[in-house]
């Protein structure tokens, strides 16, 4: 169903907007894939309230990622039931995921 990793374990992500504390938050996810689908629904949501309202938003990879590394921190935490515990992940770990979700969508 999902191209992401094969370990599709609960998906805790974390992200921080900007250099305020309080702007830190957490959002859990049944899976990888759910949480790519997600973070792109989160960019698009932001993509929607910059652009007045307009009902349909477009953009390319390259610029999903420029705002995912315009974010003061963005990571993860992966359940693995091989070790039957969460493993941390990288930002960079995040964006390719998204890349192989959405390449995989594209054909």
């Amino acid at each position: 169903m999902y191209a992401a990793e094969s370990n599709k374990g609960h998906t805790i992500l974390f992200l921080q907007f900007t250099a305020d504390d309080n702007s830190r938050t957490y959002l859990d996810y049944d899976d990888i894939g759910r949480c790519v689908d997600g973070l792109c629904q989160l960019y698009e949501q932001k993509l929607k309230i910059s652009s007045e309202g307009k009902e349909e938003v477009s953009y390319d990879v390259a610029e999903l990622f420029k705002y995912f590394d315009s974010l003061k921190d963005l990571g993860a935490l992966v359940y693995n039931s091989n070790i039957k515990g969460y493993e941390p992940k990288s930002r960079e770990w995040v964006k390719t995921q998204i890349y192989n979700v959405l390449k995989n969508q594209a054909g």
